[in-house]
Parts: C-alpha cells; sequence; structure tokens
C-alpha cells in the first residue's frame, strides 16, 4: 500500500481526534535515547464554534506546554470515515479509474467531489478487492483551518487505527488480521490483508458487554466477502485492563471464532498519538493520506506565470495600468466638478438639514397614523362576530411586532380568522405561539406588521 507523502522533519507532533477531545504527544524519529514526551489530552469539540475562535482556544492551551514542536500528524476517528468497497474486474488503468469513480458515486451517501478519496486493494484468489475511503472535504478544511489558527502546521491526516497495521503483515496473505480497538468511549476495528486496509467500522457495542460486541464483530465479518473472510486468521483486541481479556474469551467459546486465533492486549487509548507519531516518521509503510497536497509558493508562482502567458500577463498589464492611470484623471476631474457643485449649494442644503431637523425633533407628537386603535380594528374584523373567538389582550412592541392571547370555543374559528389574518397585505410572519387546553382552548399568536394598518 503505497501512500504519496512529504518528507518528514526529526520530531512530529501526534495529535489525535476523539470525540470532543485531542490527544497530543511529542515524538522525535526512533534514535537511541529518544524518549516520547508526556502524553496531553485536551477537551476540545472540533465540530461545532467558529474555526477562528476554536483555533485561538487551542493556541492558549498550547501555549502552557513544554513542546515546541509546531508540525504535526493528525489522526481521524473512524467515525469521519466512509467506505465503499468493490470487486474490480481487469481493466486498463483509464478505464479502472472510470469504474472506481462510478463505484464511488454509488456508494457514498454523497457526491464524490465533496470527498477526499483514498484507496486500497489487494488480490485473493485471483480476485481484485479495492475499498475505497472517503472523509468529507469541509470537515479537513475545517479541522487544517482550527489547527492553523492555533499555529500547528499539519504535515498528514489519516486514519488513526491505521497506525496500528503492523509492517511485518505486507504481502502476507495468509496473515488476514481483524484489530478490534477501544478508542475512548467507542470500539472500532480495522480489516486488513496483506496489509492492505481493506475495511474500517466503527462499533456499536462496548467493552462492558462482550456478548452484544462479539454479535458485532460476527456482523463485521459477514460483511466481507467470503474469500477475505477466509483469510482471517487473527483478531487482535487491543483495550485497557481486563477487558481486552474478557472479550476474547468471549470469542474464545463460539463456533465463529473456533478456527481463528484470538489475541488480547492491554493498550491504553492514549498510546495512540505516540503510535501515530512514530509510525508517521518511519514510514512503515505509508498511511493513507487525507490532507489535500499544498503546492509550494515557487511552484505556485511557476503555474500562474509560466513563459506560453508572459507576454499575455505583460499586455495585460500594460492595459491595466493605463486603464488605472485613465480613472485616476477621471476621478480627479469629478472631485474637482462635484467641489464646485456643492460650493454653489451648500448655503440651501444647511438650510434645508435645519428644517428636516426640526421635523424630526417634533414628528412624534404630529402622529396621524392611530396605529394601536388601526391595529386593534384589524384584529377585531378577522375574529368571527358568533363570539366564539375571544382576546383577552393584544400586546403592540415597537408597532410592527403584535402577539394575542385569547380563548376559543371552536379551533375551527380560530383556524379560519387566521386565514383572514394572513391574506391581509400588511400582516407578516404570522406564527402561532400555543394552543392548549379544550373548550375553551387558550391560544397565543403573533405576527409583523409591515406596515400600518389602514383605519
Amino acid at each position: 500500500m503505497k501512500w504519496p507523502g512529504p518528507s518528514h522533519p526529526p520530531s512530529t507532533l501526534g495529535l489525535v481526534v476523539e470525540g470532543k477531545a485531542l490527544h497530543l504527544v511529542e515524538r522525535g524519529a526512533q534514535k537511541s535515547g529518544s524518549e516520547p514526551s508526556p502524553g496531553v489530552t485536551l477537551p476540545f469539540d472540533v465540530a461545532s464554534g467558529d474555526p477562528v475562535e476554536l483555533g485561538r482556544a487551542l493556541k492558549e492551551r498550547l501555549a502552557s506546554l513544554p513542546s515546541r514542536t509546531r508540525r504535526c500528524v493528525v489522526g481521524l476517528p473512524a467515525e469521519w470515515v466512509m467506505s465503499v468497497a468493490s470487486i474490480e474486474p481487469d481493466l486498463p488503468e483509464a478505464d479502472r479509474q472510470s469504474f472506481l469513480s462510478l463505484e464511488a458515486e454509488k456508494g457514498f451517501p454523497c457526491d464524490p467531489g465533496e470527498l477526499q478519496i483514498v484507496q486500497s486493494g489487494t488480490t485473493v484468489d485471483g480476485i481484485r478487492f479495492v475499498t475505497q475511503f472517503g472523509l468529507r472535504t469541509e470537515q479537513v478544511v475545517r479541522l487544517e483551518s482550527i489547527l492553523r489558527e492555533a499555529g500547528l502546521r499539519p504535515s498528514s491526516m489519516t486514519l488513526t487505527l491505521a497506525s496500528l497495521i503492523e509492517a511485518e503483515d505486507v504481502g502476507k496473505l495468509e496473515n488476514g488480521r481483524l484489530l478490534v480497538v477501544q478508542t475512548g468511549s467507542s470500539v472500532s476495528t480495522v480489516f486488513t490483508v496483506a496489509g492492505e486496509l481493506l475495511q474500517v467500522r466503527a462499533l456499536d457495542g462496548h467493552f462492558d458487554d462482550p456478548v452484544a460486541l462479539a454479535r458485532e464483530l460476527r456482523i463485521t465479518l459477514e460483511d466481507l466477502p467470503t474469500a477475505l473472510r477466509s483469510r482471517l486468521g487473527t483478531i487482535r483486541i487491543l483495550a485497557p485492563g481486563t477487558e481486552a481479556g474478557r472479550l476474547a474469551s468471549t470469542l474464545t467459546g463460539l463456533p465463529a471464532f473456533a478456527a481463528v486465533r484470538i489475541e488480547s492486549h492491554d493498550s491504553a487509548p492514549s498510546a495512540l498519538p505516540e503510535r501515530l507519531a512514530l509510525r508517521w516518521l518511519s514510514e512503515r509503510p505509508r498511511l493513507p493520506e487525507f490532507l489535500p497536497p499544498r503546492p509550494s509558493r515557487w511552484r505556485q508562482w511557476v503555474h500562474r506565470y509560466n513563459a506560453r502567458r508572459l507576454g499575455m500577463i505583460g499586455a495585460a498589464a500594460a492595459a491595466a495600468l493605463l486603464a488605472i492611470a485613465g480613472a485616476l484623471a477621471w476621478q480627479e476631474y469629478r472631485s474637482w466638478s462635484l467641489r464646485s457643485e456643492w460650493n454653489g449649494m451648500k448655503e440651501s442644503v444647511q438650510a434645508l438639514n435645519a428644517v428636516q431637523d426640526r421635523i424630526r425633533e417634533f414628528r412624534p407628537w404630529h402622529d396621524t397614523s392611530f396605529t394601536t386603535l388601526s391595529t386593534l380594528k384589524l384584529v377585531t374584523e378577522v375574529f368571527p362576530e358568533t363570539g366564539a373567538v375571544t382576546a383577552k389582550s393584544i400586546e403592540i412592541k415597537g408597532h410592527s411586532t403584535v402577539t394575542v392571547t385569547g380563548s376559543t370555543r371552536e379551533n375551527s374559528a380560530l383556524l379560519s380568522a387566521l386565514d383572514r389574518l394572513r391574506q391581509r397585505p400588511q400582516v407578516t410572519n404570522l406564527k402561532i405561539e400555543q394552543i392548549r387546553g379544550k373548550s375553551p382552548a387558550q391560544f397565543t399568536f403573533s405576527f409583523q406588521l409591515a406596515r400600518s394598518p389602514s383605519s
């Protein structure tokens, strides 16, 4: 499985996104005496809030940490990743990409253009199996903007659980492996054959209920094609304390797992950031990459100003300078003309403004629109004359917002009155706030007056 990626620095910050928390640890390249920094967990919800404010808050929390490394590799939870599994026919490379694009359009619940897609596959018994993993681009862009606002430089965004794939498994078909991993409060599985990532799934079960979790694992295996399921030789369970051993004991007693070697290991979720950073630094093998490539500034300049377009750009620049000079000259002429015109009318305008100021000052004492009475008339006209609908209070705020509270013996009469009120051209945003009780029912509705109702 070959994943594209940049050259690596001597150290990096492993950062794992898990629910509403970030787990991070600094790790240097594997050398003698190289030890990771103490792990840190920060409560942080990357899924909600303004990215700029979240980035600034994260920057303040990172300032208190001893680490000064700002390059980071980000591990993403299994819940973020969608997948589409396909059996790939023997096709030329151009037709192969078209086939996978069609499979992505049919399998993913959204437009593939909105996803960062990574492909992984292997050949078993002459059949080519390919799985496409998709992550919403908006999630990647949002998380990247938060990290950059916090002063971090993400070098990679990958699946956290992919760091658990053993390098020695690559190319060994007999070593199909299912990893069952606890990450925080959730449980996820990773299925690999020959070291190739073919399935990732977030389970509904928990280690507290090993029987229910075993049922989820059976469902997970049943989703795999028979040729892949037959390659399964090992189930590795990674969980803290004795939870991994309890699940292993439960699986050992089930016929569906009788021919599978089951291993249990005590592993805390806090170890994942270090494992992710070390795995990324060692490049054994490449991890799936969801971070969009960022071309260097030199490449951007070369792409924008290549030799074939240089003449066109020069001509456009000359025309733009000429247009700017002409625009500045015209602007100066217009400014001089308008100043002359203003000097001629300045005294008249000042006198008119003084009159308008006096009108605004005394206008409240000369209101002939009778806003309150007109509003009462409007409500009275739409109510039935039979008395089936009665208003107890009418509240008018700012001559535009009207709230009516009352009672009705017939809901149909109230609805008819509201329909008549809604048909009035000056009434907008009519909403029923509350209806409770029966015969009589108490109601409250409100509406906006687009203009003062005519009397």
